[in-house]
């Protein structure tokens, strides 16, 4: 097993596979945000480690720490995607569909 189909989620997989048909302008930008869903995966994947118990924003920092070191486009949508990361936890909060 590759370590990649350890994390293999269908709904990225799915945005994967249009990727090459969407309009070159939006192409990187939804490379990037395709890389964030993955990565949001692979951190909820490790959830259980205690990392989390002792400091709950610790996704918060680590995006934080990085965010200077990117473009200010990679910037805009890091912004972005951690906003849908947020909301996707509320509404798994409120009984919705999260995850």
């Amino acid at each position: 097993m590759r370590a990649a189909d350890k994390f293999h989620n269908p709904r990225t997989a799915a945005l994967l596979s249009v990727l090459p048909h969407v309009d070159f302008k939006y192409k990187k930008e939804m490379a990037v945000a395709i890389k964030m869903m993955e990565m949001r995966d692979i951190l909820r994947h490790y959830d259980h480690i205690g990392t989390e118990k002792q400091n709950a924003n610790w996704r918060q920092e680590f995006l934080a720490a990085i965010t200077p070191h990117m473009s200010e486009q990679n910037q805009k949508t890091l912004q972005s995607m951690m906003q849908v990361m947020q909301m996707q936890e509320m509404m798994g909060g409120m009984g919705g569909h999260g995850k």
